[in-house]
């Protein structure tokens, strides 16, 4: 199970459609990292988002990609 929460390879092996599986690993980053900094540019011109800030940014930062 590990860091990730489910058995590795599952999603491989039930041939599900992953980010990885259709951008690739550096499309997956790029796509995850924009996907983050957009969310974060939206929450700041909203009041009183900053639990929600810091829950997205610790879910962000929970495990870097290697």
């Amino acid at each position: 199970l590990g860091d990730i929460g489910k058995t590795p390879g599952k999603d491989e092996k039930e041939n599900k459609m992953t980010s990885i599986k259709v951008l690739g690993l550096d499309g997956a980053k790029e796509f995850n990292d924009k996907l983050f900094s957009d969310t974060i540019r939206i929450l700041d011109q909203i009041p009183n988002t900053e639990f929600l800030k810091n829950l997205i940014e610790s879910l962000y930062n929970r495990k870097k990609w290697d």
